[in-house]
């Protein structure tokens, strides 16, 4: 009995092993095509941020780098929002 039992903590473990290392291979490869993909129409910087999330669940490195991705985005917003009232109240429609 106690053997059977034994073989399905082997496998459950197996099985989430091997889920771990699909997210993981997942989320390099989103973060690949980013990167290649920034040059082009594709949207890569949303390609790295979805393969930096992926990879958050496993690394520290991919979590403190998806910090720092999200607070230069927070600024870009808040810049380019701020250019836009600005150029608003000076009359200029976009």
């Amino acid at each position: 009995m106690a053997r059977g039992g034994e073989e399905k903590i082997m496998i459950l473990r197996t099985m989430q092993q091997a889920r771990r290392c699909a997210r993981i291979l997942f989320g390099f490869a989103l973060l690949v095509l980013g990167i290649v993909a920034i040059p082009t129409p594709v949207p890569g910087f949303l390609m790295i941020a979805l393969g930096l999330g992926t990879l958050a669940a496993d690394f520290d490195w991919a979590r403190q780098l998806l910090k720092y991705v999200k607070e230069c985005t927070e600024w870009l917003r808040d810049s380019f929002v701020a250019r836009k009232a600005l150029l608003q109240a000076r009359g200029i429609r976009l």
